[in-house]
């Protein structure tokens, strides 16, 4: 994995450590705990913790990052000026040298592997908290 998806990863990691103890807390002091008879609150956030704003935040923070970083690796290299030779003039890099992540993968899918606990909590995650612009862009 390219060296900056991995600082990504554990500027997530350290910003959810931040904000998880408040979140799992807050969910604790009004959650029934009994998940086959969730009472009014479980019924109003059906996704659990993970849809807290705070958590939501940091999730979106991160995506766009990495949504940024996708797209800054999808641009062709910027040609080296002393660079004289244009035999490759047009052709495409080799496969497998350019990065690109699915921000899910990196933010959540990996957590299964890393920290499982979150996994456990982002899992609940049934939805992507981007939006994207009339360009498509993400916002």
């Amino acid at each position: 994995m390219d060296d900056r998806y991995a600082l990504i990863q554990q500027s997530f990691l350290s910003e959810m450590g931040d904000v998880m103890p408040d979140v799992l807390a807050w969910w604790d002091a009004r959650a029934g705990g009994d998940p086959d008879r969730p009472n009014g609150f479980e019924r109003r956030w059906p996704a659990g913790p993970v849809a807290h704003p705070r958590v939501l935040d940091v999730v979106r923070r991160h995506w766009l990052r990495v949504d940024d970083l996708n797209l800054e690796n999808e641009r062709p290299p910027a040609p080296r000026p002393d660079s004289a030779d244009e035999a490759n003039w047009g052709a495409s890099p080799p496969p497998g040298t350019r990065a690109y992540i699915h921000p899910a993968d990196l933010l959540i899918q990996d957590l299964e592997r890393i920290e499982p606990d979150l996994f456990e909590i982002m899992a609940g995650l049934v939805f992507v908290p981007v939006g994207a612009d009339p360009d498509g862009e993400a916002s």
